[in-house]
């Protein structure tokens, strides 16, 4: 499991400079950094569900937010890079996956 660190990533968006995650036990906090701005912005909250749906892949850690978006989140071992890989949605009869154009977001760790 992942610990309770930050993560960030650039953003090259006109009013965003940066996103930042941290991960803890029980929570997600999103984070933005917005052009000009000395302190994050927390801009949303996820609690940490895993989800008991039978997916086609065979990770039993997909994390599954309040409005239903599936998302795996691993370190790749090359990099040391936080990845997090959107699956697709939860519905009642399992998962729906996407196969082709998923989102895939790359934070590097904060020290």
């Amino acid at each position: 499991m992942l610990t309770p660190d930050s993560w960030a990533m650039r953003d090259p968006s006109d009013s965003i400079v940066g996103r930042m995650i941290t991960i803890d036990p029980d929570q997600i906090l999103f984070y933005e950094l917005y052009d000009k701005a000395k302190n994050w912005n927390l801009a949303k909250t996820e609690k940490i569900i895993f989800s008991d749906k039978e997916s086609l892949t065979s990770d039993p850690l997909l994390i599954v937010y309040s409005n239903k978006e599936v998302w795996r989140y691993y370190i790749d071992e090359a990099s040391g890079n936080l990845i997090a890989f959107y699956i697709g949605e939860e519905n009642e009869n399992g998962i729906s996956e996407l196969f082709c154009s998923n989102q895939k977001l790359q934070y590097f760790k904060l020290q």
